[in-house]
């Protein structure tokens, strides 16, 4: 009975983490859309963008899709003009409070240096806004130079929501954006020096575990962690402590995301899984017993 159950388990969980780990490749493909309008040599129009994400929000994984532009903080008035002159009448730069100058300087990037969000799709419905400096965010800068050095889509940590915000906490993956004569090649510093801006697509993890739970058997729990460089797994979505369950109904399967190392784990009980009270095992072992005895 114990084999029954484990094998019914692996079986179960393996078709879970599989649909899950499918189902995060969609962001993926959306970047790369987004990131080839992008790359056309000349700069897209909001509508354009609108017209180009459309498809990819709403019912996937995919929270937002945007476009932050790369620029000196000298340059700042000359882009804040010329997105109120397309229609962006309250566009202006800021930064999110507690950003670290540290984190910008180990990242590569100095002071004088800003990644606004200048376009972004849809406007509302994430902490992320218009205007907002890309670098000012925990871990951002990390994951945007990792993207420049690597030419690939590269992830940051989970963001927490500013102070005061309800909103949930979302993983951006960012693109670089270059020169049409410098997109994909080889060199970092061409990369670095030909850098434009950098596509991105925002990912809310727990409402994606939300939408795939239905594919799935109700006895399963699934949970995302990251297990990071030093092998140490932290939660990325899922339920409380479901990062460090052990027993014999865990199911993990590593998955390489956009440069991280995560993993889809699958739980389960056993006093809730289907055929937990079969003695069909016990009951022939009993009959045959008295049978050979009589």
């Amino acid at each position: 009975n114990r084999d029954r159950l484990q094998h019914s388990f692996e079986h179960d969980a393996s078709g879970a983490s599989l649909i899950v780990v499918t189902e995060l490749q969609e962001p993926l493909r959306a970047l790369e859309a987004l990131h080839g309008v992008l790359s056309v040599g000349r700069a897209a129009t909001p509508a354009e963008i609108r017209a180009a994400t459309r498809n990819w929000l709403g019912n996937g994984a995919a929270r937002a899709l945007g476009y932050a532009e790369i620029r000196r903080r000298d340059d700042i008035p000359v882009l804040e003009a010329r997105a109120r002159a397309d229609g962006l009448a309250d566009f202006r730069v800021f930064e999110r409070p507690g950003g670290s100058i540290a984190e910008r300087r180990s990242a590569g990037f100095d002071e004088q240096e800003v990644v606004a969000i200048r376009l972004l799709e849809p406007p509302a419905g994430t902490d992320l806004r218009l205007g907002l400096d890309a670098l000012s965010l925990p871990s951002a800068p990390a994951a945007i130079a990792r993207a420049v050095q690597t030419g690939r889509p590269a992830a940051s940590d989970r963001l927490p929501p500013p102070e005061g915000s309800r909103k949930a906490p979302l993983v951006l993956v960012f693109q670089g954006v270059h020169d049409a004569r410098t997109e994909g090649s080889a060199s970092v510093a061409e990369r670095r020096l030909s850098l434009r801006g950098v596509a991105f697509v925002a990912i809310d993890l727990e409402e994606h575990l939300q939408r795939v739970v239905g594919a799935f058997p109700s006895h399963l729990a699934l949970c995302l962690v990251d297990a990071g460089a030093g092998g140490e797994r932290r939660r990325l979505a899922g339920p409380a402590g479901c990062e460090a369950a052990s027993g014999r109904l865990v199911h993990d399967r590593p998955l390489a995301f956009a440069g991280r190392q995560w993993g889809v784990r699958v739980l389960a009980r056993e006093a809730d899984l289907p055929g937990r009270g079969d003695r069909s095992a016990f009951l022939f072992c009993l009959l045959g017993t008295a049978t050979a005895s009589l």
